[in-house]
């Protein structure tokens, strides 16, 4: 789009509020945009396809996991938040079976187990990982064998 089409540029060319409140390219766009989308301008691109160079480039990013416990400041609303998200997947995936009432006492407390199991994973991930694999470090961070095996049920739920 031609810049002096472009209401946008009005302001960054500074154009004062006042002349912005009468301006018909303000508050209606250009004029061609009525008229039939075969009479518009058209903008040339040239796009070089000769003589480009050619280049091998190698990107790596590490974008550290989110810790979305953070994002609420009450434990309460943080439970109903991951209740509606875990409910709202639950609903995509059954379709014919969609919960739609109040979340039950019992939906909370399914969801706080949620919110441990989420905040001991992202604390104790290597710990956890020691645990799941029954290396050998598991047992010298836990060393009764009842809480091991405890936890390898709550974490196979």
């Amino acid at each position: 789009m031609p810049s002096q089409s472009n209401p946008a540029d009005l302001v960054s060319r500074g154009v004062e509020p006042t002349t912005l409140s009468t301006s018909t390219l303000w508050w209606k766009g250009p004029q061609w945009l009525i008229q039939e989308p075969s009479s518009w301008p058209t903008t040339e691109v040239n796009t070089p396809t000769e003589h480009l160079e050619m280049r091998n480039v190698h990107v790596a990013l590490r974008q550290p996991p989110e810790d979305t416990t953070q994002r609420f400041s009450r434990l309460s609303k943080l439970i109903r938040v991951v209740a509606y998200c875990r409910r709202f997947i639950n609903n995509c995936r059954h379709s014919k079976a969609k919960q739609t009432t109040t979340l039950s006492t019992q939906d909370l407390d399914q969801n706080l187990t949620c919110c441990v199991k989420m905040v001991q994973q992202t604390s104790y991930t290597q710990e956890m990982k020691d645990l799941m694999e029954q290396e050998e470090g598991a047992s010298t961070v836990l060393s009764r064998h009842y809480i091991h095996s405890l936890i390898r049920k709550v974490y196979s739920e």
